[in-house]
């Protein structure tokens, strides 16, 4: 079945809830019950389709680490995978084999990836933020989850994400849809790995990734006044706590050195907006949805969200955001950690501590499509300020950090 054919078919908060910090997630209808077989497919330059068959994945948020020298060929195209090789995602066996168990005629590049934007083929949906210089990480449309790493020189890190360890626990964090792994090899100061961790949670935990080439031995914050953050290594585990003495501090750019003398750069963007957009072919109105995470001593009432569009070639514009009735959820949005039903119409559970309220935004009527916002728009930056600090002599107050806030990269369709 295509992809474009999974799109949920049904309203989220009325039929299926999720239960998120159990890890668990109904099934859905016209979802097939995955039973481990899922093939790795990749272009060649000569436009021909290469594959691989792979069985007994296991499910679930259990991650399958596979290293790129197992995926030889199947197809007889004589291509085996080369790092680097775009395009190149899984599909599952149900949607590449007939009855017989053999792979369908009509397979080929573009039965399995589309257009790449509107039209998504038959591949698994990424959705993940941890893909790296060395890694292909997929969580698989909910059903497996996968990295293929390039042996020697991978490297990664991997967060703690126990909600025993922290105040809040967002739903974003559920590994449904998440992963805490995140590849940061060949990173640079300029250009770190990314890791969305909630504002609140002052301190964080990590350690040095599964197949990694080499254990991290040290780490140091760049670019920050001291005393505005503090490091703890745990000689016995080799787990590292980070603490920040401020929310102002959210996109801190830290140093790991691994016993080698290899050195990588991360960044943990602390945020209390998560966002996504609706690009599909089926969509009535392009937008991005913004998910809002607030403290339960908290309504989404205490405080505003303002938007800054920036377009090409033109002047951002800002907008103050309404919330929206949850009736109104679109397809997919659970996916922004959105959880069951809170004590309104435009409030979600959103974790453990938390409550998620959804902002969405509109991006024009000249928006038919993923590819006309690809080409008019660069960017979304979402703030969060107390209720009226806008419309006062003098500033009221933000909640969501320093700058511009958190901002949503329409090109890589992720926070940035």
């Amino acid at each position: 079945m295509k992809k474009s054919s999974r799109i949920f078919l049904f309203l989220f908060f009325v039929l299926c809830p999720l239960m998120f910090l159990s890890g668990t997630v109904s099934a859905f209808d016209d979802e097939p019950e995955f039973n481990g077989n899922a093939y790795f497919c990749w272009a060649n330059e000569d436009g021909t389709l290469s594959y691989h068959k792979f069985e007994n994945l296991q499910s679930g948020s259990v991650m399958n680490y596979i290293a790129v020298s197992e995926i030889t060929d199947d197809s007889g195209n004589g291509h085996n995978y080369q790092w680097g090789q775009e395009p190149a995602n899984w599909a599952l066996a149900v949607d590449m084999e007939d009855e017989g168990g053999n792979v369908k005629p009509e397979v080929n590049k573009e039965y399995v990836f589309g257009n790449g934007i509107d039209d998504m083929g038959i591949q698994l949906d990424p959705c993940s933020d941890a893909e790296g210089a060395n890694s292909i990480l997929s969580n698989g449309d909910r059903i497996f989850r996968s990295v293929v790493y390039l042996a020697g020189s991978y490297e990664a890190i991997t967060f703690g994400t126990s909600a025993e360890d922290y105040e809040y626990f967002p739903n974003f964090w559920d590994p449904t849809f998440f992963t805490s792994t995140v590849d940061i090899s060949e990173t640079t100061k300029d250009h770190p790995a990314v890791y969305k961790t909630y504002l609140l949670n002052s301190s964080i935990k990590f350690k040095t990734g599964l197949h990694s080439k080499s254990a991290i031995k040290s780490v140091k914050a760049l670019n920050v006044n001291s005393g505005a953050v503090d490091i703890v290594k745990n000689e016995e585990t080799g787990e590292f706590t980070i603490t920040f003495h401020s929310n102002y501090y959210d996109r801190v750019v830290f140093e790991a050195e691994d016993e080698d003398g290899g050195k990588y750069y991360f960044r943990p963007q602390r945020i209390v907006i998560n966002a996504m957009d609706n690009f599909s072919p089926d969509m009535k109105e392009a937008k991005v949805n913004a998910a809002f995470f607030y403290p339960k001593d908290y309504r989404y009432s205490n405080f505003d969200v303002v938007a800054t569009i920036t377009r090409y070639g033109k002047k951002p514009t800002t907008r103050l955001l309404s919330p929206m009735s949850l009736e109104n959820a679109e397809p997919g949005m659970e996916a922004l950690g959105l959880g069951e039903p809170g004590p309104d119409g435009y409030t979600s559970d959103g974790g453990k501590g938390l409550y998620a309220s959804v902002y969405p935004v509109s991006l024009g009527s000249d928006i038919k499509s993923g590819r006309d916002a690809l080409q008019k728009i660069q960017d979304i930056a979402f703030t969060v300020v107390n209720k009226g600090a806008l419309s006062g002599n003098t500033y009221g107050g933000t909640f969501s950090g320093s700058g511009k806030g958190t901002i949503y990269d329409i090109t890589t369709r992720r926070i940035k």
